[in-house]
């Protein structure tokens, strides 16, 4: 792909012609994110699951689908969509 970059006077700097190669460098931006192992997919969709809220019904621990959108990955970890179902600090299944 033909790009063009300024480059800043440097004695080093390459020859027009000479490979070269590029990083992209995206800003930080802060968002929710959880290990890639909480990620799950169905037929409906993505989903990650975290402990009910709801009273336990005694036939074990009760757990709850929290859809999700993920919007990138980086470093075994999943970044995701906001969404008032998810806060900072739940604990999600990651089995």
């Amino acid at each position: 792909m033909d790009i063009i970059a300024s480059i800043p006077e440097d004695p080093n700097k390459p020859k027009p012609g000479q490979p070269v190669s590029i990083n992209v460098k995206e800003p930080v931006q802060e968002t929710l994110a959880v290990p890639l192992t909480a990620i799950k997919q169905d037929d409906t969709g993505t989903y990650v699951m975290v402990p009910s809220s709801k009273k336990d019904t005694g036939e074990g621990a009760s757990v709850e689908r929290i859809d999700v959108t993920v919007t990138g990955q980086r470093d075994g970890w999943a970044a995701l969509a906001e969404t008032s179902d998810l806060e900072p600090g739940t604990a999600v299944d990651v089995s």
